[in-house]
């Protein structure tokens, strides 16, 4: 149901918060894993880059957002 006309801007940046938690973690996880020496390096690296990629990507998304 549609309360008023910006329900659909406040669904997409719970949405894009939910996502730059979830890189957080991401990238968390992978660094976690680079201090503890794990068997499985590229994996690491792998979470590590990835993570950072996405909550670069998701703060301009929030940004350009929040400016308009």
């Amino acid at each position: 149901m549609r309360l008023y006309k910006g329900d659909e801007n406040i669904n997409k940046n719970i949405r894009l918060v939910i996502g730059l938690i979830g890189h957080i973690i991401l990238c968390f996880y992978g660094v976690r894993g680079l201090f503890v020496n794990e068997p499985i390096l590229f994996a690491s690296y792998l979470f590590a880059i990835g993570g950072l990629i996405g909550i670069i990507a998701l703060i301009l998304k929030l940004k350009r957002k929040d400016a308009t």
